[in-house]
């Protein structure tokens, strides 16, 4: 414990990092304070540097809360705080059936008509007029180009020209079965859609598009 603590206040969080594992393992009594020492060790060394020039700070609130942002300065409505990417990110085949999100991004590709038609049925659109008004007046701006389908193959559509570039750079031109069905993603697909259980492929696609991405 001493030892992390130094390598903590030395700036050496991978190694204090080891040393606080070790510590649970053999002292699973305070398990509890050295879980939280851990959690304040990677806040200082992945979310410190980054919020360094920010209006806001990330702070490690213990259990049940954990992490959180914490406000340094003023902030004033719709300002933008904070962003950050995901390493990895998906739609489950079986969300995809229904609402289709960028294949890069996972922002919404769907115009309010598309929404409409999810929901209801074309018996149900006489009844539902004004709701359909409404959904398309409450709906965000239509994207324009509304949707940008993968050039190679019907499996993946993008929110902008430039996601899509950016998908096939990142893992797309290897995953992209090209049309092909005797290609391992295509056979991985029809598998992944005949599944009961739509989300037990979610684990072994986030895999297969993480290796993709080191390629």
């Amino acid at each position: 414990h001493k030892l992390a603590c130094a390598f903590m206040a030395a700036e050496d969080y991978s190694h204090g990092a080891v040393c606080l594992q070790k510590c649970s393992a053999l002292d699973p009594a305070n398990g509890t304070e050295y879980h939280e020492l851990l959690q304040e060790m990677r806040i200082r060394q992945w979310f410190v540097p980054e919020c360094k020039d920010l209006k806001i700070s990330v702070q490690y609130w213990g259990t049940p809360k954990r992490r959180g942002l914490y406000v340094k300065k003023q902030v004033f409505e719709s300002e933008e705080l904070f962003r950050e990417s995901p390493a990895v990110c998906l739609q489950s085949y079986c969300s995809k059936k229904q609402y289709r999100m960028c294949g890069y991004c996972l922002r919404s590709c769907m115009r309010a008509e598309d929404v409409v038609r999810t929901i209801f049925t074309k018996e149900d659109l006489p009844r539902i007029r004004n709701l359909c008004e409404a959904v398309g007046y409450e709906w965000p701006p239509k994207i324009d180009p509304p949707q940008v389908p993968c050039p190679h193959c019907d499996e993946e559509i993008y929110c902008s020209a430039n996601c899509q570039t950016k998908a096939w750079e990142s893992f797309h031109s290897v995953l992209c079965p090209c049309g092909d069905p005797d290609h391992p993603v295509a056979h991985f697909n029809a598998w992944a859609y005949a599944q009961p259980d739509p989300y037990r492929h979610v684990y072994l696609e986030l895999t297969l598009k993480m290796c993709a991405m080191v390629l």
